[in-house]
């Protein structure tokens, strides 16, 4: 109810201007059978096809989110977490049976909450670290209790020498997970390089050409395109945010418009007219991407249909970087 009550502004704004109040995530109310972002091949399948994993290394999936952690990478969770998040919550439940009744319900509860949200986000969307990042906390409170397992595991020591080997040892452990966090954050900073844009050496549209390649093309469409026109987004990875023209954002697979429509036209004129019949009057497309896609989910008769029709029907208006904008024919 809480949550609910602290959503509504947003749920109203969305309902006012797309009659959805939680859109994206669904294509109208609660209507998952046509969701925008549903996933149309299987979690592990992808994993599988894709990446070429076996099936041991996906098993390990809850193992290696740890420690194998890369930012920019969908394979390695797109993203990085400490891995003494995973290791010293074992040591909070040292002698648990001796922990107050409090402490024990509210460690279970934490450590079942981290568990079965982990579990929810394993097996319902690919797997990346903002997914599982509600978790993160919990797991830095067990990990802290852990520390206080271990300093009291230490003080029970009699021999006044073991006892400081283990003090080193927890400090020379803490000083390394923070070295990691510290490490981490570093190379953060190198690469995001606020200070170049802060300062005014980098203009805005300059900074975002380093990280967004397909912005220079998306500041193309801002200021050369009709305030009409509607583009289909071909290969983007679903980012629109800069656009200030209407777009579509194609599925990729059997499912997506431009596969259909290829799929069921036999002239160029008819993927043409399938096309305007979506209201689409530009196209976006990732080109390193989209030119094997055509290539390995189409016959050889389909390809050339498609070159007729990117050939007779298609303008190439700007390319940069792989990004090119299009437009269609017999559109002013």
């Amino acid at each position: 109810f809480v949550a609910l009550l602290l959503f509504s502004p947003w749920m109203i704004k969305n309902y006012i201007w797309t009659s959805n109040p939680i859109f994206p995530l669904y294509d109208h109310w609660f209507n998952p059978e046509n969701a925008i972002n549903r996933q149309t091949v299987g979690l592990f399948a992808y994993r599988n096809l894709v990446y070429h994993e076996t099936w041991w290394q996906m098993a390990l999936l809850p193992l290696r989110v740890f420690f194998q952690g890369q930012d920019g990478s969908p394979q390695y969770f797109d993203g990085r977490l400490n891995p003494f998040l995973l290791l010293l919550p074992f040591f909070a439940f040292y002698r648990f049976r001796r922990d107050t009744k409090v402490i024990k319900v509210e460690m279970k509860i934490i450590l079942v909450f981290s568990v079965l949200y982990f579990t929810f986000a394993l097996f319902s969307s690919s797997l990346r670290i903002r997914y599982i990042s509600p978790i993160i906390p919990p797991l830095i409170i067990l990990s802290i209790y852990g520390i206080k397992k271990m300093v009291l595991m230490i003080s029970q020591l009699r021999s006044g020498a073991i006892k400081g080997i283990a003090v080193a040892t927890i400090f020379l452990l803490i000083s390394l997970l923070l070295c990691l966090n510290g490490g981490y954050i570093v190379d953060q900073f190198r690469y995001v390089n606020p200070i170049r844009y802060l300062n005014g050496t980098l203009s805005r549209d300059n900074y975002i050409d380093k990280y967004r390649f397909e912005y220079p093309t998306i500041r193309y469409i801002n200021e050369n395109l009709p305030l009409n026109a509607k583009i289909l987004f071909i290969y983007i990875g679903n980012r629109g945010y800069y656009c200030d023209r209407s777009y579509l954002l194609d599925i990729i697979g059997n499912r997506g418009m431009l596969h259909q429509i290829l799929k069921r036209s036999n002239r160029s004129e008819e993927i043409l007219k399938g096309l305007k019949s979506k209201g689409i009057t530009h196209l976006l497309i990732r080109y390193d991407l989209f030119e094997p896609w055509v290539k390995s989910d189409f016959t050889i008769t389909e390809q050339k249909l498609t070159e007729k029709f990117f050939k007779e029907h298609v303008k190439l208006l700007y390319f940069k970087w792989g990004y090119g904008v299009s437009q269609l024919e017999n559109f002013d």
